[in-house]
């Protein structure tokens, strides 16, 4: 799925700080769930049927992956006005390096399964990988599915990638705003989105580019208006209200948990400030929350690359399949997300923001 930031990484300790340190421990957990609940949506295709569902997938999977996704979007928006409240002469950096490297590394790891079928074609137990074109491929490699074309199919969860990116570009702009203007534009939006019945359409949209990013913008600025209200209780609760109604309404969460999904995401958005935690929680957390945005991007093809190989063992033992994908999602974060930051942080250091680019290269 800052996830988010679709399941994007947390904010960087000087992003955050004061009263509202305690909310990120508690959105790190809640972006770990988030990314569990798309990983066991995404069961289907290579695990039994649901009635042969381990009962703790099926429980997440009841939850439904669609309102997850608004969860990762509500957290980004929360994170982002954090963001570039605090810095916004670095924003785009920031944002550029939390995001990129392992989405190209992520890209790099979903081709690697069609090198074990000769057919160009990925059948699983219920879906089918078609192999990338060039166009595809490039689009990826540049974060931009859905805009240029459509996705890698092992990579599929990189629509919301490009919606994340296309509301960055406006987040400045955003932050000048009144807030009169964010409800409008969140009112347009929350239209579309009731409006639009056909969820795959927002995926792989192949006639109306735009169609996810205008859907779902207003899950992504009702999140920046819980941080810009955060300290109402009133405001939260009365946001709270509406997502928890337009999840009710709306058509592209038909499972039968989506609204305890969409409840907890609220719930730790409004009250998180207020939950005090021991260290050792605090950090495990943290660490829950840097692997749910590596875990989103590789689950499936996690997936298929256990299915080519152990596929007729894991029918009796698919509950495995969710824990594969963690342990990935953590390589992922400590061999290439983690030196990243640490690689970043100390071009700032010696740098400073704005010439940190120039260290980089």
């Amino acid at each position: 799925m800052q996830l988010n930031e679709s399941i994007t990484p947390r904010p960087d300790p000087q992003e955050t700080g004061g009263a509202d340190a305690n909310v990120w421990p508690v959105l790190g957990a809640l972006r770990f769930l988030l990314a569990s609940v798309v990983c066991c949506n995404h069961y289907f295709m290579v695990a039994p049927f649901e009635a042969q569902l381990p009962w703790p997938i099926y429980i997440l999977r009841l939850m439904g992956g669609y309102a997850a996704v608004q969860g990762f979007f509500l957290i980004s928006g929360y994170s982002i006005a954090s963001s570039i409240k605090r810095d916004a002469s670095s924003f785009g950096y920031r944002r550029f390096w939390r995001i990129y490297p392992l989405s190209l590394a992520g890209l790099c790891y979903a081709l690697i399964p069609f090198a074990f079928y000769d057919t160009g074609t990925i059948h699983t137990l219920a879906f089918a990988f078609n192999e990338p074109t060039p166009s595809e491929t490039l689009a990826a490699a540049a974060a931009l599915p859905c805009i240029i074309t459509n996705p890698v199919s092992t990579f599929g969860v990189t629509w919301t990638l490009t919606c994340e990116i296309l509301y960055y570009m406006l987040a400045p702009l955003i932050a000048k705003c009144r807030t009169g203007i964010i409800l409008f534009t969140c009112a347009l939006s929350l239209g579309a989105f009731l409006v639009h019945d056909n969820f795959f359409l927002l995926q792989y949209p192949t006639d109306l580019y735009l169609v996810a990013p205008v859907c779902m913008i207003w899950w992504w600025l009702s999140g920046w208006l819980l941080y810009q209200y955060r300290t109402s209780a009133t405001a939260g609760v009365l946001l709270m209200g509406i997502c928890l109604t337009a999840n009710a309404l709306s058509p592209h969460t038909p499972e039968h948990l989506s609204e305890l999904a969409m409840f907890i995401s609220l719930l730790a958005l409004v009250f998180g400030r207020q939950v005090n935690m021991a260290t050792w929680i605090k950090k495990l957390c943290i660490l829950l929350g840097d692997i749910s945005y590596p875990l989103y991007l590789t689950h499936i093809t996690t997936y298929i690359l256990i299915y080519r190989f152990a596929g007729p063992w894991m029918m009796t033992h698919s509950i495995l399949y969710l824990p594969a994908a963690v342990i990935v999602g953590a390589a992922f974060f400590v061999g290439i997300d983690k030196p990243v930051r640490s690689f970043i942080r100390g071009a700032k250091s010696v740098s400073g923001p704005q010439n940190a680019v120039a260290a980089v290269k």
